[in-house]
C-alpha cells in the first residue's frame, strides 16, 4: 500500500501507529520514510496530549509521556536525518 492507498474509514490509533511504523520501515525512498516518520510523530504528538488530559496517578502519567517523548524524539531525529540527506544530495545506501 501506498501513502495514497485509502486506509479503511475508521483505525484504531494503536493500529494506525503500527501501520505507520510498519511503512517506516518498509519505504523505499528517503521521501517515503520521511513522510511515514512525520505520521509517526503526529500520532506520538496526540498520545502524548491525551496521555496529559488523562486522570491517572502522577507516576503513572509521568512514566508515559517520558516514553513517549523519547520515541516522538527518536523518529524526529530520523525525519531530520533523512532530511539532510535529501539536502544535501547525499548517496544513501539503503539497507532492509
Amino acid at each position: 500500500m501506498s501513502k495514497d492507498e485509502k486506509l479503511p474509514a475508521t483505525i484504531r490509533a494503536s493500529d494506525y501507529l503500527e501501520i505507520c511504523r510498519e511503512k517506516a520501515l518498509d519505504a523505499y525512498t528517503i521521501e517515503e520514510a520521511i513522510y511515514w516518520h512525520n505520521e509517526i510523530i503526529t500520532e506520538l504528538s496526540i498520545e502524548l496530549h491525551t496521555v496529559q488530559t488523562m486522570h491517572w496517578p502522577d507516576t503513572v502519567k509521568a512514566s508515559m509521556m517520558i516514553a513517549l517523548e523519547d520515541r516522538l524524539s527518536q523518529h524526529a531525529g530520523a525525519v531530520t536525518r533523512l532530511a539532510g540527506i535529501l539536502e544535501r544530495n547525499e548517496q544513501l545506501i539503503w539497507q532492509p
